[in-house]
């Protein structure tokens, strides 16, 4: 709640936050758990703790993404670089799962996955291209009904009943593939980064959706403020 306000602009840099007191009264929790949510926040560089003064909102922090984990999605990732984020659903495919998505989502082979195709813009400019894979006895109906223009917990609420637990990201370098070049209107080779996500069910933690994404790093630079901890 305290970061939201931060991100939102609710508390502005430099601003000085309510005591644990008022801020403990107003939303119904002990003044332990504030402090302990204080004590995060400022881990992250968002607020600085002034002793007998009081805690106060980073003049630098709010202008970044100040924690990657809560806002590694790519909504967030455009809205930071100022953009208005778009989705657009491409094609929605059932096909035969890969040997490693069968893995993933423990399902024999040869068994059958969901597949669909979604690209991000920012404002009129194409940014990520992501393809989306799913077992389809998490989700009902079939998957031309899926709404690829929905946040991903969305979808996954929508179509299955579930919540997602957490995600599990990884990173790399990629060049882009002629398909992916045209979608996002780059040259073929053109640098790339590649984020492939596992999204796992808070029902049971196992995986529910496994996505690969090209985002245009050029277009959408991840603007990151870190606390120095040496």
């Amino acid at each position: 709640m305290i970061l939201s306000r931060i991100r939102y602009g609710v508390y502005g840099p430099g601003d000085q936050l309510p005591s644990e007191s008022d801020l403990a009264l107003e939303l119904s929790v002990s003044r332990a758990s504030v402090r302990t949510a204080l004590a995060r926040i400022e881990s992250q560089g968002q607020v600085m703790r002034k002793h007998g003064e009081g805690t106060f909102v980073s003049r630098r922090a709010p202008a970044a993404q100040p924690y990657i984990a809560d806002s590694w999605d790519m909504q967030s990732i455009i809205e930071a670089a100022g953009l208005q984020p778009r989705i657009g659903a491409l094609a929605a495919t059932e096909r035969v799962a890969t040997a490693d998505e069968a893995r993933s989502f423990g399902m024999p082979l040869p068994g059958r996955v969901f597949e669909f195709m979604r690209l991000f813009s920012g404002g009129d400019r194409p940014v990520a291209l992501t393809n989306d894979v799913v077992p389809p006895y998490r989700f009902e109906g079939p998957v031309n009904e899926i709404d690829g223009s929905m946040l991903m917990s969305d979808i996954v609420r929508q179509c299955s009943g579930l919540e997602i637990a957490h995600v599990e990201s990884r990173t790399s370098a990629a060049n882009a593939p002629e398909a992916v070049a045209r979608r996002l209107q780059v040259e073929p080779g053109a640098a790339l980064l590649q984020l492939d996500d596992v999204f796992f069910s808070a029902a049971d933690e196992t995986p529910i959706v496994l996505s690969k994404a090209f985002v245009n790093a050029q277009e959408v630079p991840i603007h990151l403020h870190r606390r120095w901890t040496r």
